[in-house]
């Protein structure tokens, strides 16, 4: 009947329609054959680098050191043992340096080849082609991070201690930060807090004096602040002493200002306490003591700060070599060597100028750390933008 209604025709079904919805895949690109021929090369280059730097470490090192093994003024051993602490530090400085060669040798080899060409040609950008090299640059500032944290300031401290014994310097009289005890040639024991060797003052200052026969404590006195004012005289500033008769404590006797002959400063005198020997929390304590006894401390908040911006130098370079490298690439490797060499040179001196700026007070120390990274990066961040991907 429904088919005479309707002059014979069936009707007809409502066809089935399948619709497929592409989810797309989020996190990072998978790794493939192109990545792993990409970081074949890339860690030859890279460890060729880093261990040619090593090597020239190395060799600097004996060259300025073996005329005093020679002379009998070191040993063979000392001169071993020096190199043994100095290597950490040797792998701090090369690392940035090797990346940024890896990646300017890698991309200038691939762009000479054409490699870079079909790569793109098969819809592989620049940026994709980077990515392993970015992870290694990752990787490389982690282990900057892990050496700064863990060996890097007491392998410092003791090569720097072995090198002031092979110029002749006695090891008492290494590192001022550790010698916050001191005896002096009366028997005296002095303690202190801080001892600003530029202008000779001390801060925390306790004086002991004892009998003729070491028996018995005779004298103990304190001073907030001691100032050197020569032939081995000192201003004791607003303190206290008290003297012990027969082992028996007598009055504690305040003072504003009170003369005492101690030892000359060059007795309390050797070296500067160095951020080099401390880590990041280290340093961070020793400047935090410092300000808490209303002392300067800008120049150890640029050290402080320049030891947690310079582990990003690695990326910050790689990002640079990056886009600089296709401009260069058809030059081949001996072109991406001197452009790592420059660029080098540039970022070291970058460091020392706004270094020098934020101990002089001139720009704030976060500023002077940051500054070189910030430059550089704002420098890569142009060229990615504008080159051909």
């Amino acid at each position: 009947t429904a088919a005479a209604a309707t002059g014979g025709e069936q009707p007809r079904r409502p066809e089935r329609v399948i619709v497929v919805v592409r989810i797309p895949q989020l996190g990072l690109p998978r790794p493939n054959l192109l990545d792993l021929y990409i970081v074949r090369r890339y860690l030859s280059v890279f460890f060729l680098a880093f261990f040619s730097l090593i090597g020239i470490f190395y060799i600097a090192t004996f060259i300025d050191h073996s005329d005093k093994v020679f002379k009998g003024t070191a040993s063979w051993t000392t001169l071993l043992e020096y190199f043994r602490y100095a290597t950490p530090q040797w792998f701090y400085y090369a690392l940035p340096v090797a990346v940024l060669l890896a990646t300017l040798v890698t991309i200038a080899v691939l762009t000479k080849n054409s490699e870079l060409i079909v790569m793109k040609a098969c819809g592989i950008s620049l940026y994709r082609v980077a990515v392993p090299m970015l992870v290694g640059a990752v990787f490389a500032g982690a282990a900057l991070v892990g050496l700064e944290q863990t060996v890097l300031g007491e392998a410092n401290r003791r090569a720097e201690a072995i090198k002031h014994v092979m110029k002749g310097g006695s090891p008492e009289t290494f590192d001022v930060l550790n010698r916050r005890w001191v005896m002096g040639t009366d028997g005296a024991i002095y303690h202190y807090n801080y001892f600003d060797y530029r202008t000779n003052r001390f801060s925390g200052l306790w004086v002991y004096r004892f009998s003729d026969d070491h028996t018995r404590l005779t004298e103990r006195a304190f001073a907030a602040q001691a100032t050197y004012e020569g032939n081995t005289t000192w201003l004791l500033q607003n303190g206290w002493k008290r003297k012990f008769d027969s082992g028996e404590p007598g009055l504690l006797t305040p003072f504003s200002n009170d003369r005492q002959t101690l030892e000359s400063a060059s007795y309390f005198t050797t070296q500067s306490p160095d951020e080099r020997f401390m880590s990041y929390t280290q340093l961070r304590a020793y400047t935090d003591r410092l300000e808490a006894s209303g002392l300067d401390v800008v120049k150890q908040q640029v050290a402080l700060w320049r030891k947690v911006s310079f582990p990003f130098v690695t990326i910050i370079m790689t990002l640079l070599a990056v886009p600089f490298a296709v401009t260069i690439g058809r030059s081949g490797a001996m072109a991406g060597i001197a452009a790592a060499i420059a660029i080098a040179i540039m970022y070291w001196t970058t460091i020392s100028v706004f270094a020098a700026m934020g101990a002089g007070g001139v720009i704030a120390p976060l500023l002077a750390a940051w500054a070189p990274n910030l430059l550089f990066g704002a420098g890569a961040a142009y060229l990615l933008l504008t080159v051909r991907t």
